[in-house]
């Protein structure tokens, strides 16, 4: 099943091509190997319908059609999404995955490694995952990322924080990445916040978007829900801005499909991407 934002048989002509990395042996919890095909299945069930003579049709992103050929290449093995990544970036085109849980982004990132230098990373979490005490672990990404020489965590984000301990904390602060947390989003609004996201990241950034950012009202099905996070509007008005700044690649991870409430989370994220997609400049 490809998602349904898919709209060209040929990948040569596709601006975007997404990718599902049904992984989960990066996390201690069991589940999130399903969210590619669950957030698919979502987007063909909810976000398409068909009208009294037979036409089908997709929604259309908020404020803006999805005008861009996208392409859904299916599957690939945690192994090989590194030079997955590099093949598409190499063919210009934007890499589009659908994880898995969140190690997924060390690997996608390693696919840049040869081509693009100078990588910010914009990483919205509830939690830092920036832990020492295990490597290419969900709650260690950032600790791998930063092996990375083309990956500038001086020049990242972190973004909807709230489930930190104080050894991520002190990692924080010695990497210099600049955070905000959900209780900024009240405080200051998404426009603020975006400005500073702007002013100190590179022009070449990629996205990461863990889906326990929202509030587990919004996301009831991922696998470390924390109270207090942000709304789904906030989340999906802050990705099209950053994506009008043309990420170079971006990732929807720890949908756990299991704890889902009606397919709730999956549907967001599927919509999540024909949000980002559609708000490309």
């Amino acid at each position: 099943m490809r998602i349904a934002w898919h709209n060209t048989q040929y990948p040569e002509e596709a601006d975007f091509i997404v990718l599902g990395c049904a992984s989960e042996e990066g996390s201690s919890w069991e589940g999130t190997s399903k969210a590619p095909e669950a957030i698919r299945k979502a987007s063909r069930e909810w976000l398409t319908g068909e009208l009294h003579d037979g036409t089908n049709f997709r929604y259309n992103p908020q404020s803006s059609a999805l005008n861009k050929l996208v392409f859904d290449d299916g599957n690939v093995k945690k192994s090989v999404l590194a030079e997955a990544v590099q093949t598409i970036s190499s063919d210009k085109k934007i890499p589009v995955i659908l994880g898995g849980d969140h190690s997924v982004t060390t690997e996608a990132l390693k696919g840049f490694d040869e081509t693009t230098k100078n990588i910010s990373l914009v990483y919205i979490d509830s939690h830092p995952d920036f832990m020492e005490s295990e490597m290419n672990y969900y709650a260690s990404v950032l600790t791998d990322v930063q092996e990375l020489k083309n990956v500038k965590l001086n020049k990242s984000v972190l973004v909807g924080v709230r489930g930190a301990n104080s050894f991520e904390l002190e990692n924080i602060k010695k990497s210099k990445m600049k955070t905000f947390y959900s209780v900024d989003f009240v405080e200051s609004g998404v426009k603020k916040i975006f400005n500073q996201i702007k002013k100190k990241i590179t022009k070449k950034f990629y996205l990461s978007i863990d889906v326990d950012v929202l509030d587990p009202a919004f996301a009831p099905g991922v696998s470390d829900p924390v109270p207090g996070g942000i709304t789904s509007n906030e989340l999906t008005l802050l990705c099209k801005k950053l994506a009008s700044l043309k990420p170079i690649g971006f990732d929807i991870v720890e949908v756990l499909p299991d704890n889902d409430v009606n397919e709730k989370t999956s549907t967001f994220a599927a919509k999540l991407v024909s949000e980002i997609i559609s708000s490309y400049r």
